[in-house]
């Protein structure tokens, strides 16, 4: 009897089931991912709508050439026709950091002039040009170009003169016909060393390094460069030395061609013609 009783009784089966612990699981993980991906997508693009065209162009740069662009922030170039130098090659030009800025970032008006000076130098490549007589610097007016004396062979002028000698004045011919390719407009500015010139106080640094300036610019000019797109001609003298601790060092006598940028040019024209700030009296004066 007991033992049918226990085959009578019933068999009873606890199921689990699953699902009460799936708000631990992982799919929010992936949907918050995506979304938070969409939110930083938005705000880069509603970023660069509002940035200048520098930025824009310092952007689209390093994502062509992430590892290159930043050989574009400090230039130098090298005689003979070989190109550009990164911030580690053999140029004069001071270290800088190599991470693009708003100020640094080349826009594309910077990019011609570097390619046109290119241009030049293969040009100049049967010269016996030294290195480290070429330097370009990207500044907040524009591309500079220094053209610096060698330290052992006389590049442009002799100690003293500003007679330009044969080969200084190829050099200047071919880079203004180079740069005459372009729209902007060209400061050229001369320095000298710190050494007194033996000619009384009738003839100082400050006619030298003008009346080098002005060499220069006739060079550029016979070599095709518009007379209209030289802007400014400077002489420094000796007040802007390249070689602070040395002001007899040879490298200090030097020609600098500036090409103004777009917003240079135009800020320069506002400020020629801008007579708001003058008195009325003063204006009538003029």
């Amino acid at each position: 009897m007991a033992e049918g009783r226990d085959k009578a009784q019933p068999i009873i089966v606890v199921k689990k089931h699953g699902g009460h612990g799936g708000h631990h699981g992982g799919a929010w993980k992936v949907a918050y991912a995506d979304f938070v991906t969409a939110m930083m997508a938005f705000f880069l693009v509603m970023w660069l709508v509002t940035q200048t065209d520098i930025v824009k162009k310092a952007v689209q740069g390093y994502f062509q050439d992430p590892g290159g662009y930043k050989k574009s922030v400090q230039l130098s170039i090298v005689a003979k026709g070989t190109g550009i130098l990164d911030k580690g090659g053999e140029g004069n030009a001071p270290k800088k950091s190599p991470v693009p800025s708003e100020e640094s970032a080349p826009p594309m008006e910077h990019i011609d002039a570097v390619e046109l000076f290119e241009q030049a130098m293969k040009a100049l490549s049967g010269l016996d040009i030294p290195k480290g007589v070429f330097d370009l610097q990207l500044t907040r007016e524009g591309l500079r170009v220094q053209l610096i004396e060698g330290s052992d062979e006389v590049m442009f002028f002799r100690p003293g003169s500003a007679d330009l000698t044969p080969k200084g004045e190829v050099i200047l011919k071919t880079i203004g016909m180079e740069l005459a390719k372009l729209p902007n407009q060209l400061v050229i500015e001369g320095h000298t060393d710190g050494a007194d010139l033996a000619r009384g106080n009738a003839y100082t640094n400050w006619e030298l390094s003008s009346d080098r300036a002005n060499a220069a610019r006739r060079a550029m000019t016979s070599g095709g460069l518009a007379s209209d797109q030289v802007r400014e001609v400077r002489g420094f003298a000796a007040n802007k030395l390249r070689i602070k601790d040395d002001p007899l060092d040879p490298r200090n006598r030097r020609i600098t061609v500036l090409v103004l940028n777009r917003y240079a040019g135009q800020m320069a024209d506002d400020e020629e013609y801008d007579t708001s700030s003058v008195p009325a009296a003063a204006q009538q004066a003029l």
